[in-house]
C-alpha cells in the first residue's frame, strides 16, 4: 500500500504527518497470517460468495474502551444513589417519618431529573443520569432475578400455602379483571389518544400489576397478621407473571394481526401461550430449585459458596427461562424461590443468616436504584411530553386504579 514506517516514530506511536498515524509490525508472521486472510476472502468472494455469511458470523469485534468521560459518571450515579438511600433510610427512622422511604427516593428522583432540563445544569446532569437511559431489558435481567427472588425466598412457604387459594384468586383472575377493567376505561375515554381495545388492554395489563414494598414495610412495621403480608407480597409475586402472560398474548396480536384467523384459532393460540408460559415457567423454576437442592447438599458451613449458589441460581434461572425456553422467567424464580425457602435446612447452620441478610440487602439496594431510576425517567421522558389532556386522563386512571383493585 505503500506505506512508510519510520521505526523510531512507530516505536513510539507518534505520527509522521499531523492527523495520520503509522502503525509498524514487528512481527512479520503476524503479515503473513492477515495477508492470507486478506487473500481467502478475496478468494471467496471471487469464486464461493455464498459462503461469505458464513465468514461473517465467525467475526470478532474487538471491546470497546472504557470511556472515562461516558462510562465513569454512570458508576458514581450508581455510588451516589447507594449513599443517598442510606441516608433517607436513616432520617425516616430517626425522625420517625411515615412516609416510605422508597417514596422519597421518587421524589428526588424527579427532582433531579427535572433540573437536567434547566440549562445550566442540563449539560452536567446529563452525563450523570445515563443511567436511567439505559436499555429496558438491561434493567429487567439485572435487577428483576433479584427482586423476584428475594420476595419469593422470604416467604414463609407454610403460611403460602395456607393462603395459597386466596392469592390465586386475587392473582389470576383479579389481576384480568382489572386489566381488562382498565382497558375498557381508556378505550372509552381516552379518546385523543385513539387506542383500539387491544392496544388498551396491553395498556391495561401494564398498569395493573402491583409493586408491594412499601406496603409490606409499613404492615410489618405495624406488627399486623403475618398472612395478611404474605398475601399481599404473594399476590404481587403471582399477578408479574400474569401481567407477563398478558403483555405477551396482546403484544402478539398487536405485532402480528390475522384477520384470517377464527375465534377458536386466537383461543386455541391464547391457550397455548398460557402453558407455555404461566406453566412452563414454574415446572422450570422448581425444578432447578431441586437441582440446587441437590448441589447445596454437598456443602457445609461455608457461605461464600452458598451465597454464591443462591445468586448463580436467581440469574441463570430467569435468563434460561426468557431467553432460551421462552417461558416466564417471574414464574419460574417464584417457584425457585419457594422451593429454597421450603428447604431452608439444606442451608448450613452457619449461613443461614448470611444468605437471609445478603439477599435482604441485596433487595434493598435494588429497590433504592430503581425509585431513583423510575423518577428521573419519568422528569426526562414522561413528563416534558405531557399536553392538557393528559392531566384529566391521569386523574381518571388513578381513580380507575383504584376502584378495579
Amino acid at each position: 500500500l505503500g506505506l512508510i514506517a519510520d521505526p523510531v516514530a512507530s516505536k513510539y506511536n507518534k505520527p509522521l504527518i499531523p492527523g495520520t498515524t503509522i502503525r509498524a509490525y514487528k512481527d512479520e508472521e503476524i503479515d503473513k497470517q492477515e495477508f492470507k486472510a486478506v487473500c481467502k476472502l478475496g478468494f471467496i468472494i471471487r469464486e464461493k460468495p455464498d459462503e461469505l455469511e458464513n465468514t461473517e458470523e465467525c467475526a470478532v469485534e474487538e471491546p470497546n474502551e472504557f470511556d472515562v468521560r461516558d462510562d465513569l459518571p454512570m458508576l458514581f450515579t450508581l455510588i451516589v444513589i447507594c449513599a443517598w438511600g442510606g441516608f433517607v433510610r436513616a432520617l425516616t427512622h430517626h425522625f420517625h417519618i411515615s412516609i416510605p422511604y422508597t417514596i422519597i427516593l421518587l421524589v428526588s428522583g424527579l427532582i433531579v431529573g427535572g433540573l437536567s432540563h434547566i440549562v445550566a445544569f442540563c449539560n452536567t446532569l446529563h452525563k450523570y443520569t445515563a443511567i436511567a437511559r439505559i436499555s429496558p431489558q438491561h434493567i429487567l435481567y439485572t435487577f428483576l432475578p433479584i427482586l423476584i427472588f428475594e420476595s419469593a425466598y422470604a416467604i414463609p412457604v407454610h403460611i403460602f400455602v395456607k393462603s395459597s387459594l386466596q392469592i390465586l384468586l386475587v392473582a389470576f383472575p383479579g389481576m384480568v379483571l382489572c386489566t381488562f377493567g382498565t382497558a375498557l376505561t381508556c378505550w372509552q375515554f381516552f379518546s385523543a389518544y385513539q387506542w383500539d381495545f387491544l392496544v388498551a388492554c396491553l395498556f391495561g395489563c401494564i398498569v395493573s400489576a402491583t409493586d408491594p414494598v412499601a406496603v409490606v414495610a409499613i404492615l410489618r412495621t405495624l406488627g399486623v397478621s403475618e398472612q395478611l403480608s404474605v398475601l399481599i407480597d404473594g399476590e404481587s409475586l403471582m399477578n408479574d407473571g400474569v401481567a407477563i402472560l398478558l403483555f405477551e398474548i396482546f403484544h402478539e396480536f398487536i405485532a402480528h394481526p390475522s384477520e384470517d384467523e377464527t375465534i377458536w384459532k386466537i383461543m386455541m393460540d391464547v391457550a397455548i401461550s398460557f402453558c407455555r408460559i404461566a406453566i412452563g415457567g414454574p415446572i422450570f423454576g422448581w425444578v432447578t430449585g431441586r437441582v440446587v437442592i441437590f448441589l447445596l447438599g454437598y456443602v457445609y458451613n461455608d457461605p461464600a459458596v452458598e451465597i454464591s449458589a443462591t445468586i448463580c441460581a436467581a440469574y441463570l434461572t430467569y435468563w434460561t427461562a426468557e431467553y432460551l425456553l421462552k417461558v416466564s422467567g417471574v414464574m419460574a424464580l417464584v417457584l425457585l424461590g419457594l422451593t429454597l425457602s421450603a428447604e431452608r435446612t439444606v442451608i448450613s447452620p452457619v449461613s443461614v443468616e448470611p444468605v437471609h441478610h445478603f439477599w435482604e440487602m441485596l433487595g434493598y439496594l435494588a429497590n433504592t436504584v430503581l425509585f431513583v431510576l423510575v423518577g428521573i425517567v419519568i422528569s426526562e421522558t414522561a413528563i416534558p411530553n405531557l399536553g392538557r389532556e393528559d392531566f384529566p386522563y391521569l386523574f381518571l386512571l388513578y381513580v380507575t386504579l383504584h376502584v378495579m383493585r
